[in-house]
């Protein structure tokens, strides 16, 4: 990797990286309920190591007062290592159990592209130090090589998400309290429609905001 100070305020960053990931314990020898995810998840004791090849460039800026940076990347990866739905013998989903909406999901691997962009400011104007603009939106698409159409989406990939935050900062209030914030956040999630279809595994979402607030 390398990085080019164009100026006191704008940088450019390049970095290309080969990675490496064997299987986990649980991709390889699970055979039980997942309470976290609701699945019923089959380990594969044939799963290779993962191996991948990344690129990405970056661009920032940063001033006294406001800070930027714009970053895309492209991920190939050998064997990448996923979650597919089971299908049972008459066709439908494969099922824990006929009273359960259990669904039961094996680990699998293929070759795998994943690439994306992410771009993010911060603003804290003058004379305003203590007050904070954050804001980052990020979109990430994966998909499968040499896969079937309805199989081409790598399952579990987030949408494109944007992040805004905005956040006072009182080193000193009143004669006992030090370094109070209070903030408001607003988290969107664009609608999900690259989903894998193969065997069920998947399907599209809508998109929905989150809003909240927190004090400190």
């Amino acid at each position: 990797g390398a990085t080019y100070q164009y100026s006191k305020t704008v940088g450019v960053k390049a970095n290309i990286a080969r990675g490496y990931r064997a299987p986990q314990a649980a991709e390889l020898n699970s055979n039980g309920l997942h309470e976290g995810t609701f699945r019923y998840e089959v380990g594969n004791t044939a799963l290779v190591p993962e191996t991948s090849l990344q690129a990405d460039l970056g661009l920032l800026y940063e001033s006294a007062h406001f800070s930027s940076e714009l970053s895309v990347f492209s991920n190939s990866i050998q064997h990448y290592i996923f979650l597919q739905k089971l299908i049972a013998m008459s066709g439908s989903d494969s099922l824990l159990d006929p009273s359960s909406l259990i669904g039961v999901y094996a680990f699998i691997q293929g070759n795998a592209w994943l690439r994306g962009a992410e771009y993010s400011f911060d603003l804290h104007p003058h004379p305003l130090d203590w007050l904070h603009f954050e804001n980052s939106i990020s979109y990430v698409r994966g998909t499968q090589q040499n896969a079937v159409i309805t199989g081409k989406n790598l399952p579990f990939i987030p949408p494109l998400t944007l992040n805004s935050e905005v956040r006072a900062d009182f080193k000193k209030t009143g004669t006992h309290l030090f370094n109070t914030y209070i903030r408001f956040n607003a988290r969107y999630y664009a609608a999900q429609n690259h989903v894998m279809l193969e065997s069920h595994t998947e399907t599209p979402t809508p998109a929905y905001l989150l809003l909240d607030a927190g004090a400190g």
